[in-house]
């Protein structure tokens, strides 16, 4: 009898464990994710002002070839 509530103890425990484990890795996954989509929200802002350096650049040069 000792042995199966042993191992329904070590069970529980692996369990308990795995259980966390899978917490953890869900929680990093996530943080992993909205690093990712901050880094692109970045370079998509970087982007937009380039292009808008650009196109104010573009109208000053046309302005002063009048």
């Amino acid at each position: 009898m000792h042995k199966k509530q042993a191992d329904a103890v070590a069970k529980t425990v692996v369990d308990a464990i795995e259980e966390q484990s899978n917490k953890i890795a869900t929680q990093n996954f996530i943080k992993l994710e909205i690093a990712t989509l901050y880094n692109k929200l970045l370079l998509s802002m970087l982007a937009i002002a380039g292009i808008s350096l650009t196109v104010v650049k573009l109208f000053f040069w046309t302005k002063s070839l009048v």
